[in-house]
């Protein structure tokens, strides 16, 4: 019986590998010999790799108050379905006015989903999707920010 199973087993083995030497290997044939189609492929995979997404669909309004060496800031950013994104700064010392600004925001998915807001006039801001219903201010060094809580705008639902 035992001697069935180990013979089994071998031909088995023998058929995977047989097949797989059989196969046209994409990545070992020299570039010439690729056939155009997984040329394409893998161009399409690299590019979608490294390039950040758009809005994706991705939308909604986060709001939160967060603090900074000039007191507390209030921050709303509103996502828009056609990838806008709107972000009113209000300082909450007295006689402080909104400070609103426009541009358009992209889901990057590399590492960890990060939404970047760019702006035609200032820095881009970037905030870290921590669940569907919160987004974190992220320091501009990128580095790990000690109090996250301070820092984490929640979803406001519409009205």
């Amino acid at each position: 019986m035992k001697h069935k199973f180990f013979l089994g087993v071998v031909v088995v083995l023998s058929s995977v590998f047989v097949s797989c030497n059989n196969s046209t290997n994409t990545q070992s044939l020299p570039l010439e010999q690729v056939p155009r189609e997984a040329q394409e492929q893998q161009v399409e995979e690299k590019v979608a790799e490294e390039t950040p997404a758009p809005a994706m669909g991705f939308s909604g309004r986060f709001e939160g108050t967060i603090p900074s060496s000039k007191g507390a800031v209030r921050y709303v950013v509103v996502f828009g379905i056609d990838g806008s994104c709107t972000l009113t700064r209000t300082s909450l010392k007295e006689g402080s006015e909104p400070e609103t600004i426009t541009g358009t925001f992209e889901l990057n998915t590399k590492n960890m989903p990060r939404l970047i807001c760019k702006f035609a006039n200032e820095e881009s801001i970037s905030f870290i999707q921590e669940t569907d219903d919160e987004i974190l201010l992220e320091d501009k060094e990128g580095d790990y920010i000690t109090h996250r809580e301070r820092y984490l705008l929640g979803r406001m639902n519409e009205q």
